[in-house]
């Protein structure tokens, strides 16, 4: 079975996107008491973990680690340290 990696990336980065806004704009207006049950929400450390797990599966596709490609495979691998250290 084949999927394209880039959509879900993208999917899933804009649903987090999305989540985020939404806590932002319940903080605001609610408290923050009420917004902590958004960000601290399974859900979106569901995204994330999928996101990684994506973005490791495409460099590995993509043979990030080939010396021509060493930004990109900088670049994935720091959004990977972040998105883990969140």
């Amino acid at each position: 079975m084949t999927y394209n990696k880039k959509k879900i990336s993208i999917c899933l980065m804009m649903a987090y996107a999305l989540l985020l806004a939404v806590a932002t704009f319940i903080e605001k207006f609610y408290g923050t008491s009420i917004a902590k049950e958004i960000y601290y929400n399974p859900i979106v450390g569901i995204i994330l973990f999928i996101l990684i797990i994506n973005w490791i599966a495409i460099s590995i596709e993509k043979k990030l680690t080939v010396r021509d490609h060493i930004g990109h495979y900088f670049l994935h691998t720091a959004f990977i340290f972040i998105i883990g250290g969140a």
